[in-house]
This record gives structure tokens, C-alpha cells and sequence, in this order.
């Protein structure tokens, strides 16, 4: 569990469950308090990708959590701000894609943000992340969504739920499947 908010206050900290005492243990914070971002774990990292800082601007920030050294690292920037978005990686664990989430200009609102397509793909080789492109796995998707949920399931996205406009109380039952290209 990282970041998030309580009480109008955007978190930094982190914890880990351990299911075999049935206990959380806090673990380093991020390095940036973020909400409403994508969070993956893809070769032995936690990805934290884009979300809203404490002062509700879009961030286009990403880190990653190396439970070796319990430290979080800075890792390539998104090509767009954005907060809502899902993260996702494919079974081998080469990619990691950030899909959809809601963009806007700075200081701007949740409600006035507008919904996206961009999808966004980080290569993942042995020496680490690389840039994020959205080159791997073809295009955006064919509808602007944000706030939604997205798995990898028979070497395919499953997208479910979200809002396709910038009201986040105008929400669609949305199940969207897309293949995507395994290089």
C-alpha cells in the first residue's frame, strides 16, 4: 500500500503486508506524495507512476521501490501528467504500460480534468527502465477513460469501468479488451 490521502493530505508512506504474522510494516516513503496514480510491481519493483501532488497538480513523476535497499528511485517521466491512470505488465514482465487517466492544465480540478486515451509503454530489460514511448503494443485506446481498473489476462488488457467524460459522476460500465504486441 502506498500513497493516497487521508484526511485532505496527500501520503508519501508505504507499507508492506506480511501474510505469514498477519502484520503491516511500514517501509521507506516516496519520495513525493502522490495520489491517484498507477502502482505496479514488475521484476522484483514497485512502479509509482503519475497521480496528483500535494498541491492537486498533474504529475508526470515516476519512481520505484527497490525492497533490497528499502529506497525509492526517480525513474523516467511520463510523456504526459496525468492522475487516474492504471499500470499494467505483460506475464514476461518486459513492459510496463500506463493507460488512459484524466489530464488538464496546472491548479485545474479533478472535475475540470478531461479524460484520456494516451497509453504509454516502459521497456524493462535486466539493466533497468527505460524511456516511455508508446511505440510497444500499438495505439491509444479508441476512447478517452479515467478511473478505472486494468489487468493482464490471457495476453490481453482488460480495461473495466471509468468515466469517459470529465464529470467523474457520468461513469459507463465500460469492458474494453486489447491485445497487445508481445516482441
Amino acid at each position: 500500500v502506498a500513497g493516497g490521502s487521508h484526511s485532505g493530505e496527500h501520503l508519501s508512506s508505504a507499507e508492506k503486508y506480511d501474510p505469514d504474522t498477519d502484520t503491516w510494516e511500514a517501509i521507506a516513503p516516496m519520495s513525493v506524495p502522490r495520489k491517484w496514480f498507477g502502482f505496479v510491481a514488475c521484476r522484483g519493483y514497485l512502479y509509482a507512476i503519475g497521480g496528483e501532488s500535494e498541491d492537486d497538480s498533474l504529475l508526470d513523476s515516476c519512481e520505484r521501490y527497490d525492497p533490497k535497499k528499502n529506497a525509492w528511485e526517480p525513474i523516467e517521466s511520463l510523456r504526459a501528467a496525468r492522475n487516474g491512470l492504471a499500470a499494467v505488465t505483460d506475464a514476461q514482465e518486459q513492459h510496463i504500460w500506463a493507460i488512459g487517466g484524466a489530464s488538464g492544465s496546472p491548479g485545474e480540478s479533478y472535475h475540470e480534468q478531461y479524460p484520456v486515451k494516451c497509453v504509454e509503454c516502459l521497456d524493462i530489460d535486466d539493466v533497468g527502465p527505460g524511456n516511455w514511448t508508446n511505440d510497444e503494443g500499438g495505439s491509444d485506446l479508441p476512447f478517452a477513460v479515467d478511473g478505472f481498473c486494468a489487468a493482464v489476462f490471457d495476453d490481453r488488457i482488460w480495461i473495466f469501468g471509468g468515466s469517459r467524460t470529465s464529470s467523474s459522476y457520468d461513469t459507463h460500465s465500460t469492458v474494453l479488451v486489447t491485445q497487445f504486441d508481445e516482441k
